[in-house]
């Protein structure tokens, strides 16, 4: 079973990002990648095992090609702002939905393992990631903002 956040952001969340809000909300952290390199593995090594359970699992970015499509996934989902962050214009009261000049980037966090645990991480890693990215995060179904 798993938790799943999502950031979505007006610029990319580039490796570079990832990185970054990786090292604020687990330095002890090591990422591991799928075969096809599409989903970063977030894992802590420890002293017994050569292969630990990866505690989360990151999608890599996806632009939204259909805006539209966007605004049919994100009814009735909360919504977590970042303070301080400007946000894209969907997000906003009254927009209408999403200007076709602007880009929004889609980003999937998933907690794994342990999710008393694992949840707080995800958490944190996506409103960081949405900090460095000009986002929010839609948090998973059922949880308040």
């Amino acid at each position: 079973m798993s938790s799943d956040w999502v950031v979505i952001s007006r610029y990319e969340q580039t490796h570079e990002v990832l990185i970054a809000a990786l090292l604020e909300v687990m330095p002890e952290s090591s990422i591991r990648t799928t075969a096809e390199e599409t989903v970063w593995e977030i894992v802590v090594e420890s002293d017994g095992g050569e292969n630990p359970p990866a505690l989360l699992a990151v999608e890599l970015p996806r632009r939204i090609q259909n805006p539209a499509e966007l605004q049919r996934l994100l009814e009735g989902a909360d919504v977590s702002a970042v303070e301080g962050v400007s946000v894209p214009l969907v997000f906003t009261e009254g927009s209408g939905g999403i200007p076709s000049d602007e880009v929004i980037w889609w980003q999937d966090i998933h907690a794994l393992a342990d999710l008393q645990v694992t949840d707080p991480l995800a958490n944190r890693l996506a409103h960081a990631v949405a900090g460095r990215s000009e986002g929010a995060v839609i948090l998973p179904r059922g949880e308040a903002a």
